[in-house]
């Protein structure tokens, strides 16, 4: 069964990429001459500002960890982020990655709880950021095809998140639903010692709140830092797309992409097609899209090289043994 539904979003993915050159099969020429005039030194930007944006999702990450009392370095978690973004690209989804990262940081840690959910946090509040700037910037812009449609997603996942992290703050409802769990698993002791491992956890990172202002604050800068890059790929193909604009769509792109596929290829392509077309037209769009889709290869590429590098060297293991050892 698993193995099907892997297959089926292999499939998903080759059957949007097909519709969507059939759709262009008129503009192919044109999406060629776009690429062969690339900007190589703003390309070459891009490539310097993700560098600083995985930089800045490591340090967030290990201030998340922390405060969970998993004492990983910055290093650590910048090796355990490029592994990530090795395995998005062949993971189902553009959260595969996260997964792996779990399961590396708890053979580093020895807590596999904590790990899980210091991943799981940083994902969240992640997104919680890209959402935050998505409907600040959806007020300044009505040119962009669905805006009411547009503007009611980004504020009802924005309320989401919002109504999360509230019930998350506030002691007497954290406890209550941390209860409620609890009589759901009595019965389980395993599932029962799991969820409140779990609670107690995010329980730590939630009553640091210095800390939380300050990872929301670090997910805001790399999503500003995230649509910059996207402005200057459509420079470097000389394309005329606002920044405000970008700033609605980039967000909007960046959660299609998580639902079922390789790496959201296929359905982020059509984001693209399908919110940036009217533009720019059709094939300049998908000329971006390919662009992009180019730098995160490469970056998944020296995540491969850290991959092998961690499991030639036993890095993980070795932490976890350094650590004993220190404590001992």
């Amino acid at each position: 069964m698993k193995r099907l539904f892997k297959l089926s979003r292999i499939v998903v993915s080759f059957f949007l990429i097909a519709i969507l050159l059939y759709l262009i099969r008129d503009e192919l020429h044109q999406i060629l001459a776009t690429l062969k005039n690339t900007s190589i030194l703003l390309y070459s930007l891009c490539f310097f500002l993700n560098l600083i944006i995985t930089l800045i999702i490591s340090h967030r990450l290990s201030e998340i960890f922390r405060v969970m009392g998993i004492h990983f370095s910055f290093w650590n978690c910048t090796v355990l982020n490029f592994i990530g973004l090795f395995f998005n690209s062949f993971l189902p989804t553009s959260a595969g990655g996260d997964l792996l990262k779990i399961y590396y940081a708890s053979q580093g840690s020895g807590k596999k709880v904590e790990s899980m959910a210091g991943v799981l946090v940083d994902r969240l509040l992640g997104l919680f950021g890209i959402f935050l700037l998505a409907s600040i910037a959806i007020l300044l812009v009505r040119d962009i095809r669905n805006t009411n449609m547009l503007m009611i997603l980004t504020w009802g996942i924005l309320g989401v998140f919002t109504l999360v992290l509230f019930l998350g703050l506030n002691h007497y409802s954290s406890s209550k639903i941390k209860d409620s769990i609890g009589r759901l698993f009595n019965g389980e002791g395993k599932m029962r010692k799991f969820i409140e491992t779990a609670s107690q956890t995010i329980d730590g990172v939630m009553n640091a709140k210095t800390s939380v202002a300050y990872v929301l604050f670090l997910s805001l800068i790399i999503q500003f830092l995230n649509i910059g890059i996207m402005f200057l790929l459509t420079q470097s193909l000389s394309l005329n797309i606002a920044f405000r604009v970008l700033m609605v769509v980039v967000p909007i792109i960046f959660v299609v992409s998580l639902f079922p596929s390789i790496n959201g290829l296929g359905i982020r392509e059509g984001a693209y097609v399908y919110f940036l077309g009217e533009f720019v037209g059709k094939g300049n769009a998908f000329a971006l899209s390919l662009l992009f889709l180019s730098l995160t290869l490469l970056f998944s590429l020296i995540g491969g090289f850290f991959y092998i590098w961690a499991n030639k060297t036993n890095y993980f293991e070795r932490i976890y043994l350094y650590r004993n050892d220190f404590v001992k």
